[in-house]
């Protein structure tokens, strides 16, 4: 078995939000926004800081994570991408900070904001639909909060023990009792759709994805 170590998919808010998105109580989505910021300087010869060794910065590095969750969540294939990158903040050969933006084949935008030089952000994830919209916040734990038709829903997640989740998962599908929620094949198009992001922020360019 082949499982990619895409953690947030494994976390009960976002698996209730792809519920939510699957039986239509947010209506048609909109928008959905993912903020991956964190002050996360690197000593000096880190892997991170070295292109031929982490294969990017931000957006390699924690992107990867924001792309495949919106994928997951939203349940649409990535049609256009559009980004941008700098690293004028802590001067790495590699990206400290990066933004991509995406139109996925449901006419859903995606934004996906990532840095390694910025501080804390509350904000963990946002998804708007015709019906109703949903926040994911950080309150000690993460949180949500949900507009459903004008009402609306608190609900607490507590702790959750992603790493745990995940390994628990793999050897079931070991053993043959479950199949991975992350595939080979899921690797393989966030890395896609990335390899489209940095074409275009080195071009200036929209990127479209066959």
């Amino acid at each position: 078995h082949l499982q990619i170590c895409f953690l947030f998919r494994f976390h009960s808010c976002f698996q209730k939000i792809r519920k939510m998105v699957r039986e239509g109580v947010l209506g048609q989505i909109i928008e959905a926004r993912m903020p991956f910021l964190k002050w996360y300087p690197l000593p000096e010869g880190a892997w991170r800081r070295i292109p031929e060794q982490g294969g990017g910065g931000t957006l390699m590095d924690l992107g990867a994570h924001n792309v495949d969750l919106m994928r997951f969540i939203i349940g649409s294939e990535v049609e256009e991408v559009s980004a941008f990158c700098s690293n004028w903040a802590l001067g790495y050969e590699v990206e400290d900070t990066g933004t991509i933006m995406m139109r996925m084949k449901s006419g859903a935008h995606v934004i996906c904001d990532t840095s390694f030089a910025s501080q804390r952000c509350d904000i963990v994830f946002e998804i708007y639909g015709t019906k109703g919209s949903v926040l994911v916040y950080n309150d000690e734990h993460w949180k949500i909060r949900a507009y459903i038709d004008g009402e609306r829903i608190d609900e607490d997640s507590g702790f959750e023990n992603l790493y745990k989740a995940q390994i628990d998962h793999f050897a079931m599908c070991v053993e043959g009792r479950e199949e991975p929620i992350v595939t080979g094949d899921d690797g393989l198009e966030n890395i896609r759709i990335l390899q489209a992001a940095y074409e275009s922020a080195s071009t200036g360019r929209h990127v479209k994805l066959g």
